[in-house]
């Protein structure tokens, strides 16, 4: 069994599209779902990306200009203030 990923399915999808055809799903988890109701969702979806984006640029670029070393803060202790203190 060959495995699909999201990327696979809005390829197909617009090929479908293109090609001048309706396209008609059902979603396991909300099978009486319609146009009506997902075309909201995915409005939503893609408004809670650009937001997340938004503000980590944001955090990254704070967190440049205090110089703080990149990546998660670690369990065993806090992370060193600056690439430089790594060393």
């Amino acid at each position: 069994m060959q495995t699909r990923t999201l990327a696979d399915l809005v390829r197909a999808a617009e090929k479908v599209g293109n090609a001048g055809a309706d396209i008609w799903f059902k979603a396991a988890d909300m099978p009486e779902a319609d146009k009506t109701r997902v075309h909201p969702l995915a409005v939503l979806a893609a408004w809670e990306r650009d937001q997340i984006s938004t503000r980590t640029k944001a955090a990254e670029t704070r967190a440049q200009s205090l110089k703080l070393a990149p990546g998660p803060a670690s369990v065993m202790g806090p992370r060193p203030r600056s690439v430089e203190d790594r060393r």
